[in-house]
């Protein structure tokens, strides 16, 4: 059995294997997974890029933007009906489908930068039972648009206010500070500094819309933002020569997950050694 793509489609592929028992006839079966994929913006728009000639729609061979919500739909040509869908994100279960539609949501702002597989496990409502597998794979990237630099022109003593905390904190609010890099991400989870010897672009995970980042310097504020869509991503970097940057020293992020009513989650709060 293959796989046949509809619509906007990115790579796939698919193997389907009669039940055992089945006969040579019923082996001699040949229908096809069918799947398509809609790639739709944060903002509940179709996605597209800019190019020289215009706008274009998204394609096989362009990136997913962190942040856009991908609608993966399974469905069977032949008119053979569908029982289950059992649905793998990264080898790991996502979810499981047992009725119509036959489709997931995958929100890609909680992925990391890099290369994804969606595998379905398709069974037939059919005697006997047929059973295939169908992979999507996608490439997650920063979007451009949405990158905040929070390289500021730092002078020596241009620290000049502190900080004030948020009023409003719920200690509900469930915030993950990530970054593009795997390796300074374990030094997020472990609480250990993090060195900035080269730009770093960090985000954050969570069920709240919005999120806020002050960076501070013996508890004063060098540079802050938000409360600014969760989609935004921040960039730190050194200062090198004249462009804009942190001077050397210790410093620490602090980033707050903020709801629609202004409420702050606790802080997350990251030791930073510029170098």
């Amino acid at each position: 059995m293959f796989v046949r793509i509809l619509t906007v489609l990115a790579i796939a592929t698919a193997t389907v294997f009669p039940a055992a028992g089945a006969s040579g006839a019923e082996k001699q079966q040949k229908p096809e997974i069918v799947i398509s994929v809609e790639n739709m913006t944060p903002a509940g728009k179709p996605r597209q890029f800019q190019t020289p000639a215009g706008y274009v729609d998204w394609s096989p061979s362009s990136p997913v933007y962190k942040g856009d919500r991908l609608t993966v739909s399974f469905s069977m040509t032949e008119a053979v009906p569908i029982r289950e869908v059992r649905v793998k994100l990264d080898g790991k279960s996502f979810t499981h489908l047992s009725k119509a539609p036959w489709q997931v949501t995958i929100d890609t702002g909680s992925l990391s930068a890099g290369s994804h597989t969606l595998q379905g496990e398709v069974r037939t409502r059919t005697s006997p039972i047929m059973y295939g597998f169908a992979n999507f794979e996608f490439f997650v990237q920063t979007p451009p648009e949405t990158l905040v630099k929070g390289t500021v022109q730092e002078f020596m003593g241009g620290a000049t206010r502190t900080v004030s905390p948020p009023r409003r904190i719920d200690q509900s609010i469930q915030v993950r500070l990530r970054s593009l890099n795997p390796q300074i991400d374990r030094l997020i989870d472990q609480n250990q500094p993090v060195t900035l010897d080269q730009p770093v672009v960090f985000y954050i995970e969570s069920d709240v819309q919005r999120w806020a980042y002050s960076v501070t310097r013996d508890d004063r504020e060098v540079t802050s933002a938000g409360p600014m869509a969760k989609r935004v991503y921040l960039e730190l970097a050194p200062k090198r020569g004249d462009q804009p940057g942190l001077l050397p020293g210790q410093l620490k992020l602090h980033v707050w997950g903020v709801r629609n009513d202004g409420t702050y989650s606790p802080p997350i709060d990251l030791p930073i050694v510029v170098r």
